[in-house]
């Protein structure tokens, strides 16, 4: 958004919600219903898989279901009072919205807690390693490190060296109740260091915790070469930098190009209002990373790049 919109946020600003009794006549044509219908459900669902379709019921349906309710009502002898509180609803309205739940299967696990714990049980038993990717941010859904504390007989709660992590990370009197959460996790987890972004991930036995972000979740994963059993130990090194990826793109390419037994990532960071970058540096031989680490702060000192210290 480049222009800002003042209606738009005024609307936002004073939207409220009205009881049905207050909606009146005339109502709203089918086709401005389905257009408001369709602007009220734009809305991303970040692959929690809810599963809604709606349809529009006009009078002549209404009246329909009109009937229904009340042969229903007799069927259960409801009171009068309450047969006739449940007609009118059907009887007055000239509208209806009728919401469907339709199941989908699909490979993603929604956030519902039992599900995940179910799936957590299963999964670690059967395969050598899990991986869980988002749901250990900061809102209120974001909920799978407490269904993994759960799923393990964990205490839930903050987790002391990551709760220290987040609090350097952040200036004084930014580390708010949002991003504390962020600290909460199974309290004798395993952490996964972030070089992106702070906010550590987690491990218990053979199921890891990281965020949804591909970037920041590519910039822990490397981390786990030494935990994961499958080769020779990688080590690893991490240079932070006040400045953008474009300004040390080229440098960085040279010294990957001539250095091909080193991987080297680069990751932004924001932190105390600014961006920065992450370089990091992974190779089993910690000789040819020290290289490395030479000619990356021989170009920053040559471009006259600060280096900041995030830990």
């Amino acid at each position: 958004m480049t222009l800002r919109n003042e209606a738009a946020l005024d609307f936002l600003r004073t939207r409220r919600s009205r009881p049905a009794k207050t909606l009146t006549k005339p109502a709203p044509s089918r086709d401005q219903l389905i257009e408001i219908l369709e602007a009220g459900t734009r809305v991303p669902d970040h692959g929690k898989l809810e599963p809604w379709r709606l349809k529009v019921l006009e009078k002549p349906t209404l009246e329909k279901i009109a009937g229904a309710a009340k042969k229903y009502c007799e069927s259960i002898n409801c009171e009068e009072a309450v047969t006739a509180k449940a007609l009118k609803q059907f009887e007055d309205g000239e509208l209806g919205v009728l919401v469907i739940e339709v199941q989908k299967p699909s490979e993603k696990i929604p956030d519902i807690e039992q599900t995940i714990i179910d799936t957590v049980h299963e999964s670690r038993v059967k395969y050598n390693y899990v991986f869980t990717t988002g749901g250990i941010g900061p809102t209120h859904d974001d909920i799978t490190a407490e269904s993994i504390s759960k799923a393990f007989n964990i205490e839930y709660g903050f987790h002391k060296e990551a709760f220290a992590i987040l609090e350097k990370y952040y200036e004084p009197g930014n580390f708010n109740d949002g991003r504390q959460k962020m600290a909460k996790m199974p309290v004798t987890a395993n952490l996964i260091l972030n070089p992106s972004s702070g906010a550590p991930g987690f491990y218990v036995e053979n199921v890891f915790s990281l965020p949804g972000v591909p970037s920041i979740l590519k910039a822990m994963i490397g981390g786990l070469n030494n935990v994961l059993v499958g080769g020779d130990p990688i080590l690893s090194k991490t240079i932070n930098l006040r400045t953008y990826e474009s300004e040390i793109a080229s440098s960085l390419t040279n010294v990957q190009d001539n250095n091909k037994d080193v991987e080297i990532g680069s990751y932004p960071f924001f932190r105390q209002g600014k961006l920065g970058v992450s370089i990091v540096l992974r190779s089993k031989h910690q000789d040819k990373i020290d290289l490395c680490n030479s000619l990356i702060l021989e170009f920053v000192k040559a471009k006259n790049i600060e280096v900041v210290e995030l830990e």
